[in-house]
């Protein structure tokens, strides 16, 4: 019974600690990633070119108008931080996954696709 007030209080701090995580911050690279997205496909395979790994698979990632890039989850595991980015074109919203390390993208998977 005396440890019951002790238990309580951890268990509040556990729950308070949890509610005020968000996403992980992004790192200088990301925002710099970010910042090229304006919208014209030429920006995006530039953005591309400069932060991702060179062995990297783009597939149909850098033929997109992509635009207002918004980090909506993000993970830290060892040296890789990865994040979920919400970004849209003129006709479509896209979700991507993507792994950094070391100043690089090194993978990217798209999550999902959405007319807006």
């Amino acid at each position: 019974m005396k440890y019951l007030p002790l238990l309580f209080g951890c268990c509040l701090l556990l729950a308070c600690h949890s509610r005020n995580r968000g996403p992980v911050p992004a790192t200088r690279n990301m925002d710099g990633f970010m910042d090229m997205l304006n919208g014209k496909w030429e920006s995006t395979t530039a953005a591309f070119k400069k932060y991702a790994v060179d062995s990297l698979q783009l597939n149909d990632a850098t033929s997109e108008d992509l635009q207002s890039p918004q980090i909506t989850d993000g993970q830290v595991s060892g040296k890789d931080t990865t994040y979920v980015m919400e970004v849209n074109d003129k006709a479509y919203q896209y979700d991507y996954r993507m792994c950094w390390r070391e100043g690089k993208i090194i993978s990217i998977q798209l999550k999902g696709k959405k007319a807006r």
